[in-house]
């Protein structure tokens, strides 16, 4: 079952390639006769990288906040920002 679906996914995808051809190869010609050369790109993630970014983005999001918090804890200088922990130098 899983074999025709994928010889009929190829032959679509050789079909297509064959009827966009002319047309991408007129494109490139162009672009190279106007000296610039461009090339289309699709990129995709998948589930697990799409994740591992969320997970990295969290992990630095609490460790700045982790260090604003400690900063207003401790104060600058001779200040206690929040006024809750006096100042001992």
């Amino acid at each position: 079952m899983f074999e025709g679906l994928r010889q009929e996914q190829v032959g679509v995808d050789l079909l297509a390639l064959i009827k966009d051809s002319p047309g991408q190869l007129q494109r490139l010609l162009s672009d190279l006769e106007d000296e610039r050369f461009t090339l289309p790109v699709r990129v995709s993630e998948s589930a697990d990288e799409r994740q591992e970014a969320n997970t990295r983005a969290r992990m630095i999001s609490a460790a700045i906040l982790s260090v604003g918090f400690a900063f207003l804890l401790v104060g600058f200088g001779n200040r206690s920002l929040l006024g809750v922990l006096p100042y001992n130098r």
